[in-house]
C-alpha cells in the first residue's frame, strides 16, 4: 500500500479532538476490494434467483424508469445534447475573437447548462441506491475504509472490520474520513464546481470573485445582467441602499421608502389635513349625525323636545285656577 496519506482533523463521538490519516489505497487493497464487490454482488444475484426479497439490477432499473417516465430515451437524448452544447461554448471561449461581453454571456450559459445537467441526471441517480450493483459498490467502499483509515499518530487501523464501520456509520468523523477517501479514489472534490472551465474564465477576466459571486469592474457584486446586488441578492443603489426592480428605495421588509411624504388634502377645502385636526373633525361629524332631527311624516305632529330635568315646569295662565273672592260681612 502506498504510504501517501491525507490528514483529517475531526471530532469523535464524545466531541474530543481526533486526528486520522487517510492512506491512498494500493493495488493489493484495490484487488481485495474488488473481490468483496464480486462476492456481495453474487450473493445478491443468488438471493434474487432463489425468490428472496432483493434489490434489482441497474438494467432492470433503467427499464422501470422508462416505463414510469422518470428517465426516458428522450431524457437521455436531452442529456447528451446539453453536454454537446457545453463543449461548443467552451470551444468558442477558447477560440476568442468575440466581444468580451459576448464571451461573458457564453460563460454564464455554460454555467446554466451544467446546472441543468446535474439536475436532470439527479432524477436518474437518486434511484441507483436501489440496485444490486450500488449495494456491492458500497460494500467495497466499506472494506477500503477499514484498510485506509488509520490513527494519524500510531498508524493503527481506526476500524476493526466492516461491522465496526457499520456501528460507527453516521458519526461526523466517519463522514469526514469517507469524503477524504472518496477524494483519493475518485478525485472527488467538494469545490469541483468552482474549478469548471467557465468559472475559471469568469474569475480570470474579473467577472467573479474568490467566493464565486459575479462582480463588475469595481469588484461590486452584480447579477447576471450587471445590476448591483448585496450579499442577500437584493438590488442596491450606488450607496448600497436596498431598492426594488424599478429603482425605488425599500426597507428591510421590501416596502417602498419615501423621504418626504406630503399630507393628504381635504376633499372640501383642499387644505392639507393635519392628523390631529382630522380626528377632531371626525368626532364633530359623528356628533352632528347623532343630534340630527328625524324627518316628520305628513299628518303627524312634530316630536316634542324633552324638558330639561333642572328646569322648573311652568303652567299657563289659563290653566291656573282663580282664587275665590272673599265676601264682606
Amino acid at each position: 500500500m502506498d504510504k501517501q496519506r491525507t490528514i483529517v482533523k475531526t471530532k469523535d463521538s464524545k466531541d474530543n479532538d481526533l486526528e486520522l490519516a487517510i492512506l491512498k489505497p494500493g493495488n493489493r487493497a484495490l484487488q481485495e476490494g474488488q473481490r468483496h464487490y464480486n462476492l456481495k454482488l453474487a450473493e445478491l444475484v443468488r438471493r434474487a434467483g432463489e425468490g428472496y426479497e432483493s434489490l434489482i439490477s441497474r438494467h432492470q432499473l433503467d427499464e422501470y424508469l422508462k416505463k414510469i417516465g422518470v428517465w426516458t430515451a428522450a431524457d437521455q437524448v436531452t442529456f447528451q445534447r446539453m453536454n454537446l452544447q457545453v463543449r461548443e461554448c467552451e470551444l468558442k471561449l477558447k477560440q476568442g475573437g468575440i466581444k468580451l461581453s459576448e464571451a461573458r454571456q457564453l460563460a454564464l450559459r455554460m454555467r446554466d447548462l451544467r446546472l441543468s445537467l446535474v439536475e436532470l441526471y439527479a432524477r436518474r441517480q437518486m434511484f441507483d441506491n436501489t440496485t444490486m450493483e450500488q449495494e456491492a459498490e458500497n460494500h467495497r467502499f466499506k472494506f477500503l475504509m477499514t484498510q485506509c483509515v488509520v490513527h494519524a499518530q500510531t498508524g493503527e487501523p481506526f476500524f476493526k472490520d466492516i461491522a465496526d464501520y457499520d456501528e460507527q456509520d453516521g458519526e461526523d468523523h466517519v463522514a469526514d474520513a469517507a469524503r477524504a477517501l472518496a477524494a483519493e479514489m475518485y478525485g472527488y472534490d467538494a469545490k469541483a464546481a468552482d474549478e469548471t472551465f467557465e468559472n475559471q474564465w469568469l474569475r480570470g477576466h474579473g467577472f467573479m470573485n474568490e467566493d464565486g459571486a459575479l462582480v463588475n469592474q469595481d469588484g461590486a457584486m452584480v447579477d447576471r445582467t450587471g445590476r448591483l446586488i448585496n450579499e442577500h441578492g437584493q438590488y442596491v443603489d450606488q450607496q448600497g441602499n436596498p431598492i426594488d426592480v424599478e429603482g425605488n428605495r425599500v426597507d428591510e421588509a421590501g416596502h417602498i421608502v419615501v423621504e418626504d411624504p406630503q399630507p393628504y388634502l381635504d376633499d372640501e377645502t383642499g387644505e392639507p389635513i393635519v392628523e390631529g385636526r382630522q380626528k377632531a373633525r371626525g368626532k364633530r361629524q359623528k356628533g352632528d349625525k347623532a343630534t340630527k332631527r328625524q324627518p316628520v311624516k305628513a299628518g303627524e305632529a312634530p316630536p316634542q323636545e324633552s324638558e330639561s330635568p333642572n328646569k322648573t315646569p311652568t303652567t299657563s295662565r289659563r290653566a291656573k285656577k282663580r282664587k275665590p273672592a272673599s265676601r264682606k260681612r
